[in-house]
């Protein structure tokens, strides 16, 4: 669940200091959730995140 609502504002532009500030978390603990994404979607940074959530993603 969490790391659906980095995904959510990671594609809303926000850094990782503001997620942290968003969701109440160490900004260690975002990067860590990043990676994990990354890692289980088998990308290598954050845009190709972005653009693998505007050509899968629904909302």
């Amino acid at each position: 669940m969490r790391e659906l609502q980095v995904v959510r504002l990671i594609n809303f532009g926000l850094s990782n200091k503001e997620i942290s500030a968003e969701l109440n978390i160490s900004e260690k603990t975002v990067k860590t959730h990043i990676t994990n994404i990354l890692r289980k979607l088998k990308l290598k940074d954050r845009l190709e995140l972005i653009l693998y959530c505007q050509n899968n993603c629904v909302s």
